[in-house]
C-alpha cells in the first residue's frame, strides 16, 4: 500500500515538474529560433539594400 502512495505522490509531483521543465526548455528553444530568424531577415534586408544601391534589379513581393 505504501508503494501505491509513492506512485501517486510521484505522479502528483512529477507531472507538474515535467511540465515546468518542458516549458523552460521550449522557451529557450523558441528564443534561439526567433533570434536566428530575426538575424536572417535583417541580413536579407541588408542584401536587398546593397543590390538596390548598386543599381541591380531586385525581385520583391511588393505590389508596384
Amino acid at each position: 500500500m505504501e508503494s501505491l502512495g509513492l506512485l501517486i505522490g510521484g505522479l502528483v509531483w512529477g507531472a507538474p515538474a515535467a511540465a515546468l521543465v518542458t516549458l523552460v526548455v521550449m522557451s529557450v528553444v523558441v528564443r534561439q529560433w526567433r533570434r536566428k530568424a530575426i538575424v536572417a531577415l535583417e541580413n536579407e534586408e541588408l542584401e536587398v539594400d546593397r543590390q538596390r544601391m548598386s543599381g541591380r534589379p531586385v525581385a520583391t513581393t511588393e505590389e508596384v
